[in-house]
């Protein structure tokens, strides 16, 4: 994921500018279209976090509401990547997004 949005920095810097407007700047199909996009993009995620409670590697928590958490994590890290690209790839964020997920930032 942090790859492909590396990928595509200059259209995330567009959404990511536009997305508090989208709901209604965008109509018809366009805005259907994304919504489907985003809905399949979370929904993967809510996917993988109720085969990972299944397996135990979860805890039994809402596999959505905690998908809406990774996917939050995974937005405040592209917005801020795409704002000030830095020239450490945005992939090498990958261990600490995954320990702030799977860990917290509890001591």
């Amino acid at each position: 994921v942090l790859e492909y949005f590396e990928q595509n920095i200059d259209f995330f810097r567009i959404y990511i500018t536009d997305w508090g407007t989208f709901e209604t700047n965008l109509t018809g199909d366009y805005r259907r279209i994304l919504k489907e996009k985003y809905d399949r993009f979370h929904a993967h995620f809510a996917g993988i976090i109720r085969r990972g409670i299944a397996g135990g590697v979860f805890k039994p928590y809402d596999a959505v509401e905690t998908a809406y958490v990774l996917v939050g994590i995974l937005s405040a890290y592209i917005f801020q990547w795409s704002m000030e690209p830095k020239a450490t790839p945005f992939v090498e964020k990958a261990e600490v997004i995954v320990r702030l997920f799977m860990e917290g930032a509890r001591a």
